[in-house]
Parts: structure tokens; C-alpha cells; sequence
């Protein structure tokens, strides 16, 4: 706990791995209590690799080389805000949150996230793209 103190980054990202985590467990009992199923049944294919949103959002923080730090902060920066909008694609469209989980992930409203997800242009697919490859390997 000591190193969290001395380097305020690694608290950030301990607390962003915490709030994926309870996003996640947000939505399963969302589901379990939704669900007339027998719980052990409930589909859950979104929640196999819990660690998923971490992964994107380091891999976001790596290619724009913008830290995670700045991309929960409250910066308008050009390069920050562009993290973030590719950060909440990639955390609707393949790490399973809602835009709602992940605006509260990030500090955001969710209809910022929509706006995000809208503003991506096909230029930018490409650098998305890149960033899947980056998380799907593993590659930092």
C-alpha cells in the first residue's frame, strides 16, 4: 500500500480495476435477478475474462501514450480526450460494459460515452483495430 502512496498512478489503476470489477458484479446480479432461469444458467459470455476493461485501458494508455491517470481525469486536452473517446469504444464494443458502466468507470455521463462511440471516425479504425490486436495478444 506504501508503493500506491509514493506513485498516485498505481492507485488510479487500482482503483479503475476496482470499479470494472464491481461493474461486472453490478450486472450479474442485475442478470441473476432478472432472470426466471436457474441462475447457473444465466449467459455470462461477456464477463469470461473479467480483466478485460484493465486490458483495453492499458492498452489504450500505452498506443496514445497518455497515462491512465489523465484518462480518468477531467482534462479536455485534445490528445486526452481522444484516449478516452477510443477507450470507451473499445470498453462498449468489446469489454462488455454498458455505456452507462463505463461513463461511471471514467467519470463520465453515459450519453458522453454515446457521443464517443458516434465520434469515431474510420480514420480511426485503424488505431482501434491495432488496440484489439494489442489486447487480444496480450501486448502491452
Amino acid at each position: 500500500m506504501v508503493e500506491a502512496i509514493d506513485r498516485p498512478e498505481l492507485a488510479v489503476a487500482a482503483l479503475a480495476k476496482l470499479h470494472i470489477r464491481l461493474a461486472a458484479l453490478e450486472r450479474r446480479m442485475f442478470e441473476m435477478e432478472r432472470s426466471t432461469a436457474n441462475p447457473q444458467q444465466i449467459h455470462t459470455s461477456m464477463f469470461t475474462d473479467p480483466d478485460a476493461p484493465a486490458r483495453i485501458l492499458n492498452a489504450v494508455a500505452y498506443y496514445t501514450r497518455v497515462s491512465l491517470a489523465e484518462i480518468h481525469s477531467r482534462s479536455r486536452l485534445p490528445r486526452v480526450s481522444l484516449a478516452r473517446h477510443i477507450a470507451m469504444f473499445l470498453l462498449v464494443t468489446d469489454g462488455g460494459l454498458s455505456r452507462k458502466e463505463t461513463g461511471r468507470m471514467l467519470g463520465r455521463d453515459r450519453s458522453t460515452v454515446i457521443y464517443a462511440i458516434h465520434s469515431m471516425t474510420p480514420s480511426l479504425r485503424t488505431d482501434i483495430e491495432i488496440i484489439r490486436r494489442r489486447v487480444r495478444e496480450g501486448i502491452q
